[in-house]
C-alpha cells in the first residue's frame, strides 16, 4: 500500500508539473499568435525562472523592440498602424470604452531641416529625442505618441474626437515645443535654438473609418497647417517654418 500510495503521488506530482509547463507554453503560443496576427500590445505574465521563463522574458523585449522607435523610444510607426488597426475593428478588451472615438493629430516639426543642416545629424537626432520626450508630457496614459517617419509624429488621443479637445491639444504642443532646445544649449552657436510644429488633425469616425484615410486626413491638414504659416511668414509673420 506504501509502494501504491507513493507511485500515485508521483504521478500526481508528474502530471501536475506537466500542466504547469504546458499552461504556461500555451500562453506563449497565444501570445505569438496574437502579434502576428497585428496586436502589438499583448500582455504575457510569466513569472518563473527556468527556460520557459527566459523564453518569456525574450518574448517580451522582442515586442517592446517591435513597438518602440529605436531613436526616440516613442512608438514605433508600424505598431502605430496596428494600432490604429485595431482601434477601428474594435479589438481588445477595452474597444469598446477607447475605440469607440479618438483623435489622430499629424505633426510635422518646423525648423528642423535647419538644424540638421546647419549642425548635423547627430544633433537633429538628439532633437527628436528630446523633441519626443516633450511629447509625451502632454499625453495622457492610454494615449500614442509614435514617430511616423523623419521628423513627423503622430498622436493619437483615444475615447474623444471634438475640435475643441483638439485646439487645447494644439495650444499644448505648441507651449511644449516652444522653449530652446536643452540638446543644444552648449553647442556654438545653437543657443536659443527651437522647434515649432505644423499639425494636422482627423477624427474618427466622421472623417474616416480606416487608419490609411485617418492618417493621410490628417497629413493633408498639416501641410495647410505649415502653408499657412509660410504665408504668414512672407506677410511679415514670425513664424518660420
Amino acid at each position: 500500500m506504501i509502494a501504491v500510495s507513493a507511485v500515485i503521488i508521483a504521478l500526481l506530482l508528474g502530471l501536475s508539473v506537466v500542466h504547469w509547463v504546458v499552461r504556461d507554453v500555451r500562453r506563449l503560443s497565444r501570445a505569438a499568435a496574437r502579434i502576428g496576427k497585428g496586436q502589438m500590445n499583448v500582455a504575457l505574465k510569466i513569472e518563473r525562472r527556468d527556460e520557459i521563463g527566459q523564453l518569456a522574458d525574450s518574448f517580451m523585449q522582442m515586442q517592446s523592440e517591435l513597438s518602440t522607435d529605436k531613436l526616440t523610444g516613442v512608438t514605433s510607426r508600424a505598431a502605430l498602424l496596428r494600432y490604429l488597426d485595431a482601434a477601428v475593428h474594435k479589438r481588445g478588451r477595452r474597444a469598446t470604452e477607447l475605440f469607440e472615438q479618438f483623435t489622430v493629430m499629424f505633426i510635422d516639426l518646423n525648423r528642423f531641416k535647419a538644424i540638421n543642416d546647419k549642425l548635423g545629424h547627430e544633433y537633429g537626432d538628439l532633437t527628436l529625442i528630446e523633441v519626443g520626450q516633450r511629447l509625451r508630457t502632454i499625453m495622457r496614459e492610454d494615449d500614442v505618441v509614435a514617430r511616423f517617419g523623419g521628423d513627423e509624429f503622430v498622436l493619437v488621443f483615444w475615447g474623444i474626437a471634438e475640435a475643441a479637445f483638439a485646439d487645447k491639444v494644439r495650444k499644448k504642443i505648441e507651449d511644449a515645443l516652444a522653449p530652446p532646445l536643452e540638446c543644444l544649449m552648449e553647442v556654438d552657436g545653437a543657443e536659443g535654438m527651437t522647434v515649432g510644429a505644423s499639425i494636422g488633425v482627423s477624427f474618427y469616425p466622421q472623417d474616416g473609418k480606416d487608419a490609411e484615410t485617418l492618417i493621410k486626413l490628417a497629413d493633408h491638414g498639416m501641410y495647410e497647417d505649415k502653408a499657412a504659416g509660410r504665408k504668414n511668414e512672407k506677410d511679415g509673420g514670425r513664424d518660420q517654418r
